[in-house]
Order: C-alpha cells, then structure tokens, then sequence
C-alpha cells in the first residue's frame, strides 16, 4: 500500500506593473482609484536643456474606501533634460496618473541677465517687474507706427510667412501687407488702455472685420459678443490657444503702468481702469503655453523697445503676483 501523499500548493499575488519611461517600475494597487496634483508645482517654466523641478508640488491619491493620503514616492516622466516638444509632465503612482503642463522654450539672446536682479518670490514682485520694464524700455514704437513703418512696428513683432505679411491675432492669418488691419486694444482703449498704446507690447494686429465683435469686454470664458465678458475661442475665426497670448499681454499690461489692475469679475466700471476676468486669465496662462509666435514676438519687441514681457519668459510670475487675489485664483494657481 502506497502512502498518501499531501501536496501543498501555494498562490501567489503577482503584481501587475506599469511602466513610466525613464524612471523604472511600480506595481498597480487595485484599491487606488486616481492621483491630483494638489499643489502645482513653483516652477512651470523651464528652457531647453532643464530638469522638471518637484519643488512645491503636492498629490493626493485617492483610495476606493474614500481614503485620500498625500505621496511623495511617485514617478514623473520625462525625468531628463526637456525639449521644446514637452509640454506636459506626466506624473505616475501605483498604476494611476496625472498631468502637469509646462512650458519649455529656447533661451534667447539676452535672456540670461535680463532678470537677473528680480526675485521671484518677492512680495513686492509687481513693483519689481514694473521698475524693470521702465528701466529696460528706452522707447516706445508708437501706436500710429505699428502699422505705418515696415521696419518699427508689426512686421518685427508679429511677421507672417513671407516677406512683408503680419500674422494677425486672434485668428493666425497669413496677411499680406497692412490693408484690412486695425490695431486690437487688448487692454481696451476706454479701460486705461490709452496709457500703454504706444508700447507695442500691448497692441495687436487684428484683421478689421473681426477686431468689432470684442468691444471693451473683459475676457470671460465661453462668453462671446457680450458685455458680460467675451473670449476669442468662441468666435467662428478665433484660435482657442489665443487665449493664452490674450492673457500674458493683459498681464504685462498691469506691470508696465500700476494705475491699470485686475479684478475677478466679468465686468467693472470703465472708469476703473481694470481688466479681468483675473481667475480665467490665470487659467489661460497655465492651461495655454507659451508658443513660438510669442517668443519671436517678444524677441522683436526688445529689438525695437529694449524691454520684454516678463509673463512670456515666466509664466509662473503671473500666480505668484495675483494668485492670492480670491478663493477662485488660489484655487486656479494650487494655493
């Protein structure tokens, strides 16, 4: 008679893992249902060749008991040196991911001291940035010479393919010569505007027969032809990345003289000199990077004026100066 023979067989749980390119492996936790970034983190805007920097960022991983726990062993890709295609950072832990948006651009020629004396984290960064511009700005184009003059306004700032075109705002046209454009007020004229139209950093080529449909509206997201607020992606010929550009100018706007401010409202008294709607002008400058025709756009413009848009080269700027304002901006900057 054979002896019984007892076989003991044991299981085993194997892991499930994902891959996050460049910066090895996690297993999936079947009891994690998503990861947010909590905190945005300080730095968003990076040249070619930097590292994406964690400082400040905080994210929160949400469990399928109702359970939230804030992490730090996750993983982020790329952890490498970014180019100028990298717009987003793609954040991973335990099988569940997020995104952070970046910008990242080609350092230009006489970026690298230009803000040299600003600390970013000052309380008074504002005032700094206002006192650089007026000290960087040894002239100001004129506003009848931004169209007029080939060699001194629109054809340096915001040039078009080929020789002698414009790149007209809001709807990215190739225009041929000046005929059928106008100057776009982008802070308008009859809410303080007058006081920077001479600086090109404000006025916009727009084509004539779209330049009418904004009025003096603040920029109000999904409003269109309203005074309650208007946004150019809700035009028929706007490009929704606009937005972005929309707010930076506002934004140096509000650096470059100190009588013109931002308020969190969908409209304001004209008298005022106020533009808004500040939280989704922050949003726009966070959810829209900063594009090529930008950085030529301000390159040509120091060219001319010897000054730049802070918010072009340091998107990050705009949270730190306003990001406190209201509930809705903190909420819109991660503080």
């Amino acid at each position: 008679m054979r002896p019984l023979r007892f076989v003991f067989i044991l299981s085993a749980v194997v892991a499930t893992t994902v891959v996050c390119g460049g910066c090895g492996e996690q297993p999936v936790d079947p009891n994690l249902t998503k990861i947010a970034i909590i905190a945005k983190p300080t730095k968003t805007s990076y040249y070619v060749g930097e590292k994406f920097d964690t400082t400040g960022m905080k994210i929160s991983a949400t469990y399928n008991d109702g359970t939230k726990k804030t992490v730090t062993d996750y993983k982020y890709t790329p952890d490498g040196a970014l180019s100028l295609q990298d717009t987003k950072i793609t954040i991973t832990y335990y099988g569940q991911e997020t995104y952070q948006s970046i910008t990242v651009k080609q350092k230009s020629s006489g970026d690298d001291k230009y803000y040299e004396d600003i600390d970013e984290n000052s309380s008074t960064l504002l005032n700094d940035l206002n006192a650089l511009n007026k000290k960087k700005r040894t002239r100001t184009v004129g506003y009848k010479a931004m169209l007029s003059s080939p060699s001194k306004g629109f054809y340096v700032t915001d040039p078009g393919e080929g020789s002698n075109t414009i790149t007209t705002f809001y709807s990215g046209r190739n225009n041929k010569g000046t005929a059928g454009l106008n100057r776009e007020h982008v802070w308008p004229d009859s809410r303080g505007g007058n006081k920077v139209e001479n600086d090109i950093h404000m006025p916009r080529p727009t084509l004539s027969k779209e330049n009418g449909s904004r009025g003096n509206s603040f920029y109000v997201e999904g409003k269109c032809k309203s005074s309650g607020g208007w946004d150019p992606a809700m035009e028929d010929f706007g490009e929704e990345s606009y937005r972005g550009d929309s707010a930076r100018i506002i934004f140096y706007c509000a650096i470059a003289d100190l009588s013109l401010t931002l308020v969190d409202k969908e409209d304001d008294n004209a008298s005022n000199n106020t533009m808004g709607k500040l939280s989704d002008l922050l949003k726009w400058n966070l959810k829209y990077p900063v594009l090529d025709r930008e950085m030529v756009r301000n390159d040509g413009a120091e060219s001319l004026q010897g000054n730049r848009n802070p918010f072009i080269d340091h998107p990050e700027y705009a949270c730190k100066i306003w990001g406190t304002k209201t509930a809705e901006t903190r909420k819109v900057c991660g503080l």
